[in-house]
């Protein structure tokens, strides 16, 4: 697995990169505070009140250098993803999951949601998922992720990377990580039930 280093809320990659594999959508991406913002939006920057801080995924927000943002709160993440040569090709995303719900929307369209986002305790109902999402290719992708914590008293945001890649990659790779887990949880068993013969 690899990844291109996403600088300013924005990221470029190639056929020839994506032909190498699964990418991480690592890096610096567009953040707002204290906002719940969609495609719309962002049509007319003149009138978009807020800036953007730059800030790292995956990572706790909080530690966000500027000291605003707060471990429970509300933002929206966005990445701006240049595919300039790929095209007939059918692309996915794996959305691991993050603190602690969110509604992911491409190019206007909210493609999945995971609980329930809102700006208080009541509003929001958090879920903990990973999330597949499958695409036809395009030029670019706004990728617009609105994200809201109040269950999580010291962290929230986007804990793990964003995987991105041509389908069939992304679903191998799911199918391997969900038999390790089987495996994990199997083991797990075989040894308890082996302890349990032995009282």
């Amino acid at each position: 697995m690899d990844f291109k280093r996403v600088e300013k809320g924005k990221l470029q990659i190639t056929r020839q990169e994506l032909s190498k594999g699964i990418l991480r959508l690592d890096g610096f991406w567009e953040f707002y505070w204290k906002e719940l913002l969609s495609h719309e939006d962002f049509l007319n920057p003149e009138r978009l009140q807020v800036k953007p801080f730059y800030l790292k995924v995956p990572s706790n927000w909080s530690n966000h250098e500027s000291g605003e943002v707060r471990p429970q709160g509300y933002g929206t993440f966005r990445l701006i993803l240049d595919l300039p040569d790929i095209d007939n090709e059918t692309l996915a995303f794996k959305i691991n999951p993050i603190s602690s719900a969110y509604t992911l929307e491409i190019n206007g369209r909210v493609y999945v949601s995971n609980g329930r986002v809102g700006k208080s305790r009541e509003e929001m109902k958090p879920s903990y998922r990973s999330q597949l999402i499958s695409l036809p290719s395009a030029n670019s992708y706004e990728i617009i992720i609105r994200v809201s914590n109040y269950y999580h008293g010291d962290s929230g945001g986007i804990w793990e990377s964003i995987l991105f890649g041509k389908e069939k990659d992304i679903h191998e790779k799911n199918n391997k990580d969900l038999s390790f887990e089987w495996f994990l949880v199997g083991s797990l068993l075989i040894m308890a039930f082996y302890h349990w013969s032995l009282y």
